[in-house]
């Protein structure tokens, strides 16, 4: 979910000039969830 998201740069007083918002994410498996394959 985004709720620990932040999706922003923070203000800064000092920055004259543009800035770049890079966000990166790790998606993890949940491995624990069975499959209709996993069952038979």
């Amino acid at each position: 979910t985004n709720t620990f998201w932040y999706h922003s740069v923070p203000v800064r007083r000092k920055v004259l000039s543009s800035r770049i918002n890079l966000t990166f994410r790790r998606i993890v498996l949940d491995t624990s969830l069975k499959t209709c394959q996993d069952s038979l």
